[in-house]
């Protein structure tokens, strides 16, 4: 009787595991993932604008990006600070300069001119060697007096006719 029943247990597990329960097998077989979404075929190339945003607008923006960048530089000259930081602001600040010299008519070209040559004399000072803290002092000095002098001389309000697109 023993032996009967666990022929009849061993025949119907074989049965079960051969074929199986079919809604059991479905719950852990992935699915195959479809594809919704069509894809989108543009015939012919958009053109988007160089400058989306109005020239004094453009202008007022990268004047204040070079403000902050001055500011950092400023604000990062002190023996022992960081020279990564010094250079990136200086770089930052050339920069944002050349870009406003794009906006500009001829006449304040050479004055931008003249302080981006200045600012790049400050990157050739801080890129060398070996800099003492009176240097880095006179450098901050320096840059100090440049971001009054181009603040002054270039403010938006005060240049507003030069800005070229107006």
């Amino acid at each position: 009787m023993i032996r009967t029943f666990f022929y009849v247990c061993l025949v119907s597990c074989f049965l079960f595991v051969n074929l199986g329960c079919e809604a059991f097998a479905k719950k852990f077989v992935r699915k195959p993932k479809k594809d919704d979404q069509p894809i989108e075929i543009i015939l012919e190339p958009r053109e988007y604008p160089q400058n989306p945003l109005p020239t004094e607008e453009l202008y007022r923006q990268r004047f204040t990006f070079w403000k902050y960048w001055q500011d950092e530089l400023i604000n990062s000259l002190y023996p022992g600070g960081n020279r990564k930081k010094q250079l990136e602001s200086v770089s930052y600040s050339i920069e944002f300069l050349n870009s406003l010299k794009m906006l500009l008519a001829e006449d304040l070209i050479e004055r931008i001119d003249s302080e981006i040559v200045q600012l790049e004399k400050v990157k050739s000072r801080l890129e060398s060697t070996f800099i003492t803290s009176d240097d880095l002092r006179r450098i901050k000095r320096e840059a100090e007096k440049q971001k009054l002098r181009i603040d002054r001389d270039f403010v938006f309000s005060r240049i507003e006719e030069s800005v070229l697109g107006r």
